[in-house]
């Protein structure tokens, strides 16, 4: 069944509201793409737990460290999960759970591998905290980046198309 299919088969309840359909569900990990990438975070761990604990004599701010710097890169570290419905799109990674209603996209900007759903018709200094960010699963699996333009275009087509 295609996305578009997926909309279309989106009920109407008795009350009149449309129930949500998952259209895509998908999981992309940064780390497995760049096993390089997973070595420096280990390296940079070690590092700063080395500093807290024996320049510092601190195990309490080793851990400290530690916690920060494996908080900062938990969008590499852990993977995030995707999933585009009819009503939003989300984005899960560990704890941290983002989303956005189709109604609110003013634009989608596509950057290299992924694409952004803005909450702004143009550019802004604020897009890097405002929106969501979906990065593409590897070609001819869920997720790939055709496909993400294709299910944006259908869901929010008031929105503008960038790149």
């Amino acid at each position: 069944m295609s996305s578009t299919d997926r909309i279309e088969a989106a009920a109407v309840t008795a009350s009149g509201s449309h129930d949500e359909v998952v259209l895509l569900d998908y999981t992309v990990h940064l780390m497995r793409r760049r096993p390089a990438g997973a070595l420096l975070v280990a390296i940079a761990v070690l590092a700063v737990a080395c500093v807290g604990q024996f320049l510092l004599r601190s195990t309490l701010l080793a851990l400290v460290g530690v916690a920060v710097l494996l908080g900062s890169t938990a969008e590499f570290v852990l993977p995030i999960r995707y999933t585009l419905t009819t009503e939003k799109a989300t984005a899960a990674c560990g704890p941290t759970r983002l989303a956005i209603e189709w109604s609110r996209v003013r634009r989608v900007a596509r950057a290299g591998g992924a694409i952004h759903l803005s909450p702004f018709a143009a550019p802004n200094r604020l897009d890097a905290f405002r929106g969501i960010t979906l990065r593409s699963a590897r070609d001819g699996q869920p997720g790939e980046l055709e496909q993400l333009l294709r299910i944006a275009r259908e869901c929010a087509p008031e929105a503008r198309i960038d790149g």
